[in-house]
């Protein structure tokens, strides 16, 4: 899941998403190369805005990945 807002309640969990995937859904290896495709600009000189988003993209790569175990 990325973007959105999450409502926790007992007994129910309620998702409002921008994207969310299924883990059956996600091709492992395709996800790590994405995830190394991603990490290769965070070594350049980028600004603040733009690690940032390095950043998110890295993190909702890597919760895929961890999702698929």
């Amino acid at each position: 899941v990325s973007g959105g807002h999450v409502e926790v309640q007992p007994g129910r969990v309620i998702v409002l998403a921008d994207l969310g995937l299924r883990s059956e859904d996600i091709d492992e290896a395709r996800a790590r190369a994405a995830r190394e495709a991603a990490s290769a600009p965070m070594a350049a000189a980028l600004t603040d805005p733009d690690n940032a988003r390095v950043h998110a993209e890295l993190a909702w790569l890597r919760s895929q990945q961890l999702r698929q175990r």
